[in-house]
């Protein structure tokens, strides 16, 4: 076509792309960059970028996050809604830091006892099994010093191995990674009323909603704070018996290094 006053001449080509499918388990936000170039000049080249963002696997509706550079899920573990209501759906569970099975909830914002706490440590062959279904209360690590299988768990959820409760595709995020939650604490975010802090993503569209889920003590097994706190795990370990944690509240946030023993919540990132 020829375009009127600049002499220039237009060219339209249609082009047919076949857009893959994500056929595995791992449905998670992916970038397809299709590039086209001249046959007769490779340096005539132009690239379109066809972004993919399906919902997240246990939260049909809610997409994934890009905050810092990753992609965040939309929830944590266990939850399914970002509603903001003191509940299960909301809140997701908590977990002792590199045991993959057993996640519980924090029931409300008193001291309150459970029954399905079970006296440790424990073998990792008991936690799988016997007490599959048990919190283990009493010991700072839930996992005996002594067992064999310590040195595999204390890696299980490093980005190398990713055996997590983080469904496929996803992984526990790193203390760095984490770093960016709390390097950006503002009051500000802080939403009254609906047990959660918000942080914009990356794009300006949506937020990151981090719910005031609470946590489980490993002396005790009880529950606290639950509307008043969230604290979340990193997969990172110092070697000796602690994990780095991100703590938020409506008016401080921090990461230091804490018990395995504690149940803490979980959000995971794009693997």
């Amino acid at each position: 076509n020829n375009s009127p006053g600049d002499g220039k001449i237009i060219i339209t080509q249609d082009y047919e792309i076949n857009i893959p499918l994500q056929t595995t388990p791992e449905k998670v936000p992916v970038d397809i960059i299709v590039y086209i170039r001249s046959t007769t000049n490779y340096n005539n080249t132009d690239s379109i970028v066809f972004r993919s963002r399906p919902d997240y696997e246990s939260s049909p509706g809610f997409k994934p996050v890009l905050f810092g550079g990753i992609y965040w899920a939309p929830v944590n573990v266990g939850a399914t809604t970002i509603s903001g209501e003191l509940n299960l759906a909301n809140m997701g569970k908590v977990y002792q830091w590199g045991r993959n099975g057993y996640g519980t909830e924090v029931i409300d914002d008193t001291n309150t006892p459970y029954t399905d706490t079970q006296l440790g440590p424990v073998t990792y062959a008991e936690s799988t099994g016997l007490y599959a279904n048990k919190f283990i209360i009493g010991s700072s690590d839930w996992l005996s010093a002594q067992d064999a299988y310590l040195p595999t768990r204390n890696l299980l959820w490093s980005r190398n191995v990713n055996d997590s409760p983080c469904p496929p595709g996803w992984r526990v995020p790193r203390a760095d990674e984490l770093a960016k939650l709390n390097d950006t604490f503002s009051t500000g975010n802080v939403e009254p009323g609906r047990y959660r802090y918000g942080i914009m993503g990356d794009e300006g569209t949506d937020k990151l909603y981090l719910p005031f889920a609470g946590h489980r003590m490993y002396k005790t097994g009880e529950s606290f704070l639950r509307g008043y706190d969230a604290v979340y795990w990193s997969s990172s370990s110092n070697g000796d018996g602690k994990a780095a944690r991100f703590y938020l509240r409506a008016d401080v946030a921090n990461i230091l290094y804490t018990d395995y023993g504690f149940g803490l919540s979980i959000r995971c990132v794009q693997e």
